[in-house]
């Protein structure tokens, strides 16, 4: 898509500053990175939970700050749980069934 671009207005890389080479560069790898996958957000959220917890026990912090780690927390922890739910429920239900072909 950059290259289209520059095709349009008829520049080569080799023709563009260091400066826009640099923004180039950025603008360019922003295309190459991959999404983040539900299998990221699993390894993201417990660090960054913890990294929220360890702010809150802070106790120089403002009303306001707390309120919005509290906050932030509280979503993390939702949306940890929202993403690991189906994992959960299917390893309660296998730990259940052979739980009862044991018993039978």
């Amino acid at each position: 898509m950059l290259q289209k671009l520059l095709d349009k207005i008829n520049l080569k890389y080799e023709d563009l500053t260091e400066d826009e080479r640099r923004t180039y560069n950025e603008w360019d790898s922003a295309f190459s990175r991959p999404d983040v996958s539900i299998d990221d957000l699993k390894k993201f959220l417990p660090t960054y939970l913890d990294g929220l917890e360890n702010q809150l026990n802070d106790y120089a912090n403002s009303k306001e700050k707390d309120i919005y780690l509290k906050s932030a927390i509280r979503n993390a922890k939702m949306m940890l749980a929202f993403i690991t739910g189906p994992e959960k429920r299917r390893e309660w239900v296998k730990q259940n069934l052979e739980q009862r072909i044991k018993n039978n």
